[in-house]
């Protein structure tokens, strides 16, 4: 069943909508309601003794540089608060400390004026739940209902462990009401249906398109693995599953001209456009992120290397092992163009021996790739396996069989595949590793000849088996439009995945679990991903979509 454009407009807007309300709830409570104008402390009881107070820049366990604020009392005054200015700082963390002749000094009080929210005051039990003695020597104890700070030496310093959170309904309730119900008001007025990403989610529009939905759906669900390896602890190491994904797709994609006319790789016309097609695939996106991470930053020596695909830093290093497979390419279409002459069964056996090769040791190729402070072989072979799905399924030696039998085996493939997926998954795990194997590296990097052909296999029966289980599985509308802005989305959601961990650091101090933040990360990062789409990547792409339907 297709789902209308409109509709998924609407949900779409929806969605966005709830998630701005939640952004702003988040920031309410996370900044306007934990800012703090100034900290009153009753302290003493007629002891000379000096107070001093210290704030925590947001980010847990680091004490800014501004020092401590400090006020004398004097012997035999009578207690009176002593302020600090907090200096409107939002979810600030504080330390005090006191000095004096005694051992022994009662806390009768600490108040929390707040800059948005009702002030808190702090007495006997609900001080001591709140803070907590800052070394061996100090004590804090409640004794005969009043606070009370010791010390085996002169000094005694406590800090606390929450960020408090100041009460006010209207701010914390109403504003993010107020901002969902504007940002649909002000999503429903934009042509969000007009957006590529959002078009091209709808399967008939993606189907005139020229895409494959099955496809499309397979990239998305190899790039939530890859987000999914970020942040979610069970699936980490299951990212590299989703990278043999991506390789094997994109020799799939790329040799289906050259599986169906093998000659066409001597056209140097064809041949130009196709290098033409895949600048303008991978640069504009790539180009502007690497002027984010490096050249916005400064950090030009390492934007250089980067610019010219020679190094490859963190998530990175699969674009230099793309480019560098796009340039291999068209030798190794070559010898099978010329050997098809001959037979086209020898080709393509040519290309598994190839492939064979290169899987089992890859670094049989003279030619290594910087990757951070290491370097790592072409793998070749992991694309080459996606070439071989290609030229199975439209190359001359093997298109008539498979069509024979495709009606006859595609319930099965589609059903294995599932098998095949799930198991690629769950043994790409690291903890998986570690528990049931004893191994500290994920079996998807130990065993990656044969999740290689896993991969391979999982693109071929994306096309064979559209009618079957798992081609419903892979048309579902999250995994489609999480695939369509795929390439974004890999790129840009380890930056995005940095901002939110700060986000919560500086304003929660404990992320949340592993299943929130994969959501929270997945659902930014399309958002984002169907703004880069849309207006970076699109505009080169229009002329040649990036991921055809095959029949």
């Amino acid at each position: 069943m297709t789902l209308p454009t409109g509709l998924f407009s609407k949900l779409a807007i929806l969605a966005c909508s709830v998630v701005v309300g939640l952004v702003v709830w988040f920031a309410v409570t996370g900044d306007a309601l934990s800012r703090i104008d100034r900290v009153e402390l009753s302290v003493g009881d007629g002891q000379s003794l000096t107070v001093s107070l210290s704030h925590q820049k947001r980010f847990p366990g680091k004490w800014v540089d501004h020092g401590w604020h400090s006020e004398n009392v004097g012997s035999g005054a009578t207690i009176h608060p002593i302020i600090f200015d907090m200096g409107d700082y939002p979810a600030a963390l504080f330390a005090v400390r006191i000095e004096g002749d005694q051992s022994n000094w009662p806390i009768h009080s600490i108040r929390l004026v707040g800059t948005f929210g009702e002030d808190k005051t702090l007495q006997g039990h609900n001080l001591v739940e709140a803070f907590v003695p800052s070394s061996d020597s100090t004590r804090l104890n409640v004794i005969d209902g009043i606070a009370t700070v010791s010390t085996s030496g002169s000094i005694a310093q406590i800090h606390s462990t929450k960020l408090f959170r100041f009460s006010n309904p209207l701010v914390n309730y109403v504003l993010p009401v107020l901002a969902a119900l504007g940002a649909y008001i002000f999503f429903s007025r934009l042509p969000l249906a007009a957006l590529p990403a959002i078009r091209l989610s709808n399967k008939t529009q993606a189907l005139q398109a020229g895409h494959s939905l099955e496809l499309d759906g397979l990239r998305g669900i190899a790039a939530a693995s890859v987000v999914a390896d970020h942040t979610w602890g069970f699936f980490s190491g299951s990212g590299l599953v989703g990278v043999w994904i991506f390789f094997a797709l994109s020799g799939y994609l790329l040799s289906i001209p050259f599986a169906k006319e093998p000659s066409r790789v001597f056209n140097g016309r064809k041949l130009g456009q196709f290098y033409l097609r895949r600048i303008s695939r991978i640069v504009p996106m790539y180009y502007c992120l690497l002027f984010v991470l490096y050249v916005a930053s400064g950090q030009v020596y390492l934007a250089i290397p980067h610019f010219l695909f020679l190094q490859g830093n963190n998530h990175l290093w699969t674009i230099v092992q793309e480019m560098v497979f796009y340039l291999a390419l068209p030798f190794v279409l070559a010898i099978m163009a010329l050997l098809h002459r001959f037979s086209a069964m020898l080709s393509l056996v040519f290309l598994a021996a190839v492939t064979g090769v290169l899987l089992l040791n890859p670094d049989i190729v003279p030619l290594n790739l910087k990757h951070d402070n290491f370097l790592s072989p072409p793998y070749f072979g992991w694309f080459l396996v996606g070439v071989i799905a290609s030229y199975t399924l439209h190359g001359q030696a093997s298109k008539r069989f498979v069509f024979l039998y495709r009606p006859r085996i595609a319930a099965l493939v589609g059903w294995f595949a599932l098998l095949v997926m799930a198991l690629m998954f769950l043994f790409g795990s690291v903890e998986i590793s570690q528990q049931w194997f004893g191994s500290e590296k994920s079996l998807a990097k130990q065993w990656n000849f044969l999740f290689a052909v896993g991969a391979a296999y999982l693109v071929l029966a994306a096309v064979v088996s559209k009618n079957t289980i798992f081609g419903w599985v892979l048309r579902w509308l999250p995994f489609r439009s999480f695939g369509v802005v795929g390439y974004s989305a890999y790129l840009i959601h380890p930056l995005l995945l940095a901002v939110v961990i700060e986000v919560f650091r500086n304003y929660h101090q404990n992320l949340p679990s592993g299943l929130v933040l994969f959501l929270i990360v997945l659902t930014v990062t399309w958002i984002i991903s169907v703004i880069t789409f849309s207006f970076i990547e699109y505009p080169f792409l229009r002329r040649k979509p990036a991921t055809r339907a095959d029949s």
